[in-house]
């Protein structure tokens, strides 16, 4: 009875469209009329009325003078049997006539306050000759009709093969549409592309010359029961926009698809920006397959803003992959801005991966949750191949497997791997990462400000001038940790007014050894005899000797020390010390430095050395 209720309402509810925007109501239920004669009560305003007779029938509609007849109300009446109905009005008029005969599948709604005085009625009902197409056996909608107007029912009923109802085109078993590209090609368009919404509700198996191809404005949206098995070598789905108008709201819902077929692939996204990928689930064929499931393709522009949520790939050797199919792979890179959460690949067969990025493609700026898992075979999860990129980008990624030992982020040389934030978890199996390529994984970015890098090895900083101003925070340890801060140009510089640097010890020992032959001696040294220079020791900023004189000495001899690590500037001063030795000291003796040099500063003795194969220890430091 309620699925009676349903469609006599949207029958009536057309009519009413037709009448004073005031005679909406509420109906209460169905009076199923099978007697051949009827008196209608004012109750009968609240339903409708529905005459099922094999006999004529002759009904009785009293005038609007009396109490709850006349104007405000509205009868709607139905004939679903096969003897005519005649309403014959009391008094009174029916569009200006005494009686109103309805044939089988005929109904009409008869509005009370016609007339002066509002004894009379009008009635507004099917046109003659037309079927009245709304019910059959079990009572469900099955012609293609249209509902307008403003009517409420309560109830349930059935909805069989509907064309379109509010914009949303369905397919369905012997409705309008039983393929979804005839129902993508009836839709309207915008940038001459299908716009709008396509409705599964039925199984669809498809075959070579079935794949559908739709834009970025059309919404696939798949029912509980409308699996899809494709048996093509193919694609079963494309959304293309290329090149890119970079717009759209496009995607697909919902989908379980099946591919049968080893050469088969799920579906490709050409070029089709701001794409969702809701609740979609891909079956493969096995680990024989050369299909991929999801392929992000771009042939003139870009693909970027795409967003995938709750995807699962499975039985692909093949996961979901990345190509710059421009002209020699290369000019077309980007898929940025992309927002994936759990997004699921479980490859199977020998060379496979989850995600692969290929030719010179790129994921910046994105928001990525991803995840494989594996069988008994190895698995690469994040494989980066030709001179692919990940920049600025957040990455989570982890899964587990049972079999041999597997790869979780792969890059090869030329490669350039650099996320934001890293968040990498396998839960079982034993999982390595590879990182033949750039490998950065951590990048901060200011525009016009500062870039920040840090890898395992180094921290680099990045000014947009030519110096930084910043502060360093590090928390107290206990011991000693190694910063090595190293510029271009090989120099470190701290540019403050008032900077103290505080530290235990603070050690330049990272430039290559000193030598004994850095040393000239002048010949002061060494008037007569052989003057040597030996047992050296140091690294560096500071160097330490043992000067040995010659038989006989001159006043002010020199010492020129060629440095085995160049000095930043000329203008750098450095000291030549005495600490000991077997010379018979004398008073002022001692070093000047008389020469400012880079590379080989020269330093004069106060004096004239004591003769006699005697020995100076001396030390040499340049800088603090």
């Amino acid at each position: 009875m309620k699925k009676l209720l349903f469609f006599l309402c949207c029958f009536f509810a057309a009519r009413a469209a037709h009448a004073q925007a005031n005679n909406a109501r509420m109906l209460t239920g169905v009076n199923t009329v099978t007697a051949t004669t009827y008196t209608f009560l004012s109750t009968d305003a609240t339903k409708v009325t529905a005459f099922n007779s094999a006999s004529p029938v002759a009904a009785t509609l009293a005038n609007g003078a009396t109490v709850g007849f006349g104007a405000g109300t509205i009868f709607s009446v139905a004939n679903i049997g096969a003897g005519p109905v005649t309403i014959t009005c009391s008094s009174c008029t029916i569009s200006g006539a005494s009686t109103l005969v309805l044939a089988q599948n005929q109904g009409a709604d008869i509005y009370g306050g016609a007339g002066s005085p509002g004894v009379n009625y009008i009635a507004l009902s099917s046109p003659s000759g037309t079927n009245f197409p709304l019910l059959n056996g079990s009572n469900a909608f099955t012609g293609n009709n249209t509902h307008s107007g403003t009517e409420t029912f309560s109830g349930s009923s059935t909805l069989t093969n509907p064309c379109a109802i509010d914009g949303l085109i369905y397919v369905s078993s012997g409705g309008c549409y039983t393929t979804i590209s005839a129902a993508v090609a009836a839709l309207p368009t915008i940038n001459s592309k299908p716009a709008g919404q396509v409705y599964i509700t039925n199984p669809v198996t498809m075959a070579n010359g079935q794949e559908v191809t739709f834009g970025p404005y059309t919404q696939l949206i798949f029912g509980p029961n409308a699996t899809v098995t494709y048996s093509g070598t193919g694609t079963a789905f494309t959304c293309s926009d290329a090149p890119t108008t970079y717009g759209g709201d496009g995607g697909i819902y919902n989908l379980v698809l099946n591919v049968t077929n080893n050469a088969g692939s799920g579906i490709q996204n050409n070029e089709c920006t701001w794409f969702d990928f809701n609740q979609v689930w891909i079956q493969g064929p096995g680990s024989s397959s050369t299909g991929i499931p999801i392929l992000f393709s771009n042939t003139q522009k870009w693909t970027e803003q795409s967003n995938l949520t709750l995807v699962h790939v499975q039985n692909f050797v093949n996961g979901i992959t990345f190509q710059d199919n421009c002209a020699a792979h290369t000019g077309c890179p980007s898929f940025a801005y992309s927002r994936w959460r759990h997004v699921v690949v479980s490859p199977v067969g020998t060379g496979n991966y989850g995600f692969q990025f290929q030719n010179d493609t790129n994921w910046n700026g994105s928001d990525i949750d991803i995840q494989c898992f594996g069988g008994l075979t190895a698995i690469t999860c994040l494989s980066l191949t030709g001179t692919s990129s990940i920049n600025l980008i957040r990455l989570k990624i982890g899964g587990e497997t049972g079999g041999p030992a597997s790869t979780g982020i792969s890059t090869a040389v030329g490669t350039t791997f650099a996320p934001i934030g890293l968040w990498e978890r396998w839960n079982a199996g034993t999982w390595t990462d590879s990182f033949s390529g750039t490998y950065i994984p951590y990048i901060y970015n200011t525009p016009g400000n500062l870039s920040l890098s840090a890898s395992a090895s180094a921290l680099q900083l990045i000014p947009s001038g030519s110096s930084f101003s910043g502060q360093f925070s590090l928390p107290s340890v206990t011991g000693f940790r190694t910063y090595t801060l190293p510029d271009i140009s090989g120099t470190v510089a701290f540019n403050t007014q008032n900077a103290v640097l505080q530290q235990q010890q603070v050690i330049a020992n990272q430039g290559s050894s000193c030598t004994n032959g850095e040393l000239a001696l002048s010949g002061g040294w060494q008037s007569t005899g052989s003057a040597t220079v030996t047992a050296v020791s140091g690294t560096g900023q500071t160097c330490s000797w043992t000067i040995t004189t010659g038989t006989t000495t001159g006043a002010n001899p020199t010492v020129t020390d060629t440095l085995t690590n160049a000095l930043p500037a000329a203008t750098t001063v450095c000291e030549m010390n005495i600490h000991g030795g077997t010379h018979t000291p004398a008073a002022g003796e001692g070093f000047q430095q008389t020469t400012l040099s880079a590379t080989a500063p020269i330093f004069t003795f106060n004096g004239t050395p004591t003769a006699g194969g005697t020995t100076y220890f001396v030390t040499r430091r340049c800088g603090p």
